[in-house]
């Protein structure tokens, strides 16, 4: 069956369309990331109190009781921080609240009871409005820097009554622990016993707190107050990673300047290799499958840590590997056929003779993937899934996007030497066979005709006359 057989698929008449989808895929990725970036961004007020004196107390004690005010519980999703002493302040006189939205008014009664509570204030408090960046991906700690606190307690989150408690409202409590000791929080996630939800039992007694504070004493507070909250901890089976913001940052350049090098020396190693063409070919053919697979990463908000970073230059390792097996392929004829042939059946024999080889690594590959996707667990999740998608774009990039790249090249090589619009034509029609027919014959030198200066008709040709033997 020829419909089955590669050799006989006419990859190269299809051209225009795989450059649309080429187009149309790293279009997708940039808008995905760019709309991430523009949604996710928000804006928060701050309010600022002086008072003249120093408010007594520990910091965690302070947000403790002003977490207790009515004015201070109508805020939405509010943070309570008490700055230390500093050069300007030689006391703790500041006090600042941020909140998503704070007026006039609620500043100035949150300002009378404070007033109330620990003396006048130097001046009017001060609102600030802060506009927040958007993040075009969901950076995990590796890169933001902070805390991810894990704790198991002993007994399910349960009201008075022995019901259940619904997610919302362990988060909410959550919150309010945090709130009232002045610490801000990022990401809460509940989590269930592993036996009991393969059981279909609604269970919970597990919670994930991703927060940007980074110091032991506040959390040890948050933690006591979580205690008394939702009973005894498994403390054996609490996790604390720590990692400071700077070394965050650091981490995030590393990792963009890690990806950047790579992608350099492919180029430079297939333009040593191959062609400077067969470069650029690889690099956009790369450029597609990481706008692919960070296109859906954001999308579906996956954790970018150190593990996701892993499996995307392991990603670019690998889909190289099928590009440079289809441009040797490509070398290799283009040494026994160039002149014989047009240069885009050239690259389609190539493209139909490498592609069951590319077809059954990738293939085989996925198969692996698949099994670790679903049986390796929670830790090697994400970079599965990572892995996964980009195999399937870099599979499609390899066969369908490299060695087409090649004749758009030489097709607008030749339009630039010609100045004049080139047609590729499709091997299949009758068209393309006459043209590369006539394309492939010798042209003939036909002997220039000298013009008669004399003026005289040009002597007859004939037979030579035979002379004669007879005697006189």
């Amino acid at each position: 069956m020829k419909f089955l057989n590669p050799t006989h698929w006419d990859i190269i008449g299809k051209l225009k369309w795989l450059i649309v989808s080429f187009i149309a895929v790293i279009c997708f990725g940039v808008l995905v990331i760019g709309f991430r970036w523009v949604t996710t961004g928000s804006k928060i007020d701050t309010a600022y109190f002086i008072f003249e004196k120093a408010i007594p107390g520990q910091v965690t004690e302070i947000a403790k009781t002003v977490y207790q005010f009515e004015e201070i519980q109508k805020l939405s999703n509010f943070s309570i921080e008490v700055p230390a002493p500093d050069a300007n302040y030689k006391e703790q006189v500041r006090l600042n609240i941020k909140a998503d939205k704070l007026t006039n008014d609620e500043v100035k009664k949150i300002g009378e009871r404070l007033s109330t509570e620990y003396g006048k204030l130097a001046k009017d408090p001060a609102i600030e409005t802060t506009s927040l960046s958007g993040q075009p991906f969901n950076w995990g700690l590796d890169f933001t820097g902070g805390t991810i606190l894990e704790m198991t307690f002993k007994n399910p989150f349960v009201d008075n009554t022995g019901k259940a408690m619904a997610d919302e409202e362990v988060i909410g409590k959550v919150r309010t622990a945090f709130a009232k000791n002045g610490v801000s929080l990022t990401v809460v996630q509940v989590q269930r016993l592993a036996m009991e939800a393969e059981q279909g039992k609604d269970i919970a007694n597990s919670i994930l707190i991703r927060t940007q504070e980074s110091s032991d004493t506040k959390l040890k507070s948050v933690i006591t107050d979580l205690i008394s909250t939702f009973g005894e901890e498994d403390v054996a089976n609490r996790k604390i990673d720590t990692i400071g913001p700077v070394v965050g940052q650091e981490l995030k350049r590393s990792a963009v300047l890690a990806l950047v090098i790579a992608l350099a020396v492919i180029f430079i190693y297939i333009a040593f290799r191959f062609q400077p063409r067969a470069g650029v070919a690889a690099i956009a053919c790369l450029i597609h499958d990481l706008a692919l697979t960070l296109g859906v990463l954001s999308l579906a908000w996956v954790e970018i840590n150190s593990a996701a970073v892993a499996a995307l230059l392991a990603l670019i390792s690998y889909d190289v590997q099928d590009t440079v097996v289809v441009m040797d392929r490509v070398r290799e004829n283009t040494k026994l056929y160039l002149g014989k042939m047009p240069y885009d059946k050239l690259i389609n024999m190539s493209i139909t003779q490498t592609f069951m080889r590319s077809f059954n690594t990738s293939f085989t590959t996925m198969i692996g993937i698949l099994v670790i996707l679903f049986l390796g667990g929670k830790t090697i999740l994400d970079f599965s899934l990572i892995f996964l998608f980009g195999l399937t774009a870099g599979t499609w990039s390899s066969i369908y996007i490299a060695a087409p790249l090649l004749v758009v090249w030489k097709n607008f090589e030749n339009r630039v030497s010609t100045n004049q619009p080139r047609k590729t034509y499709q091997l299949s029609t009758p068209e393309g066979i006459k043209v590369a027919v006539k394309e492939t014959q010798p042209q003939i030198n036909k002997p220039a005709i000298k013009d008669n200066l004399a003026g005289k008709p040009p002597a007859k040709k004939g037979p030579p006359k035979k002379k004669s033997n007879k005697r006189r």
